[in-house]
């Protein structure tokens, strides 16, 4: 039976992020980058969102992701049970439906990289409202798989490799699997693009490689992910997670 040591319940924070267009944006591929405001132990300090449009059964729709880079900034609490709300607004009114995802959690003094799931029917951004609540923090050993990612140039398109390894121990670490969440970087460390791809986590010990299933936007130059192996929903973590330890 696992113990927390000094749990300490965290309030939801409100996050409202502009968004300033980038240059030459095309009216079917609309770019655009975020002006983040740190807050609470949880961090957002890079993001990004965008729209594109596409053709089905002779329908025009347009759809948006998004992507976060959230930084738990305490250099020895865990941050527990995270949950990160996000709507999309127009010039207007609200673009989009509240979209809840929630994260087992983030390390000390960790990243998380967090991508959109889903198609999200919008047609224009001008901001995104993030609320984040972290349900509890954590002084105990807390890690996550660690994922490397390597972009290789290729003479049409760039190929993504990656390996991902398993950090725990005993009989709970064996048969998991997690979605991987990946963002796309520029040569200047912008984000350029997302992609998600089921992974396997290894036994115990080992590492395995993987390749990246889908062709990542233009102007990839590298490429983080972050992989949750515990099955988390918005009614908090499950009654057993490898991770805490």
């Amino acid at each position: 039976m696992r113990s927390f040591a000094r749990v300490v319940p965290i309030a939801a924070a409100a996050l409202v992020i502009a968004l300033s267009p980038t240059a030459n944006v095309a009216a079917a591929a609309q770019a655009r980058y975020l002006a983040v405001t740190s807050h609470s132990i949880v961090t957002a300090t890079q993001g990004w969102a965008h729209i594109y449009g596409y053709q089905q059964y002779q329908q025009q729709y347009r759809t948006a992701e998004w992507a976060l880079v959230l930084q738990d900034t305490s250099s020895h609490l865990a941050a527990l049970d995270v949950q990160i709300m996000v709507v999309l607004y127009g010039p207007n009114s609200t673009e989009s439906t509240p979209t809840t995802v929630a994260i087992t959690g983030i390390p000390a003094g960790h990243k998380y990289y967090l991508v959109s799931a889903g198609e999200i029917y919008a047609s224009s951004i001008t901001s995104i409202q993030t609320s984040i609540s972290v349900g509890r923090t954590y002084t105990g050993r807390f890690v996550l798989p660690a994922v490397q990612m390597t972009v290789k140039q290729g003479r049409v398109v760039a190929q993504v490799n990656g390996t991902v390894n398993n950090p725990y121990s005993g009989t709970g670490a064996l048969d998991l699997h997690g979605n991987l969440n990946v963002i796309y970087f520029g040569n200047a460390g912008q984000i350029v693009g997302t992609g998600t791809q089921t992974v396997v986590i290894p036994p115990p010990g080992k590492i395995d490689p993987f390749i990246m299933g889908i062709v990542p936007p233009a102007g990839t130059m590298s490429a983080k992910a972050s992989v949750d192996p515990c099955y988390t929903t918005v009614n908090g973590l499950p009654a057993q997670c490898v991770a805490l330890q």
